[in-house]
């Protein structure tokens, strides 16, 4: 029984690790260099001020954040280091209330209504495969389906 347990728990800690892995460097990546970038989103000149932004990368003369307004827009900013100064290279709306834009970023974030909708339609064939998954693994024994049908009542 603990096998099958260890083989079910297998696919879902593959997933978490797959999709926590990257949001933990972004977070560790936000703490180091993230004050370099509080307002550097003003460089677009037309980006709403956000209500948090992430280090998604940094090198010591590249880097890129995401800038999020909650319910609003989401953006990413790439950087270049140019004479000591951060210059921006270049943004990309990844997406917006409006839906003048719908990119995907991973791991996927949910900041808006619409991301909470998409991450929901995602799950729902996930969790249709990981019981699918379970039945196959869980398939009861001959021996028992045998001593099931000879007890009487």
């Amino acid at each position: 029984m603990k096998k099958k347990l260890v083989i079910a728990l297998i696919p879902p800690m593959i997933l978490l690790i797959l999709w926590a892995g990257p949001l933990v460097r972004f977070e560790m990546l936000t703490q180091r260099h993230g004050h370099e970038f509080t307002y550097l989103y003003k460089q677009t000149g037309m980006i709403p001020s956000p209500d948090f932004f992430t280090v998604l990368s940094h090198s010591g003369e590249e880097t890129t954040i995401y800038y999020v307004t909650r319910n609003v827009v989401g953006n990413t900013i790439s950087f270049v280091k140019q004479d000591g100064e951060w210059t921006m290279a270049g943004w990309d709306t990844i997406w917006s209330w409006s839906g003048s834009a719908d990119g995907f970023l991973w791991p996927f974030w949910h900041h808006s209504i619409e991301g909470r909708v998409a991450l929901f339609l995602l799950a729902i064939p996930l969790v249709g495969v990981y019981i699918l998954y379970l039945s196959l693994v869980y398939k009861p024994r001959k021996s028992a389906q045998r001593a099931h049908s000879n007890y009487r009542h």
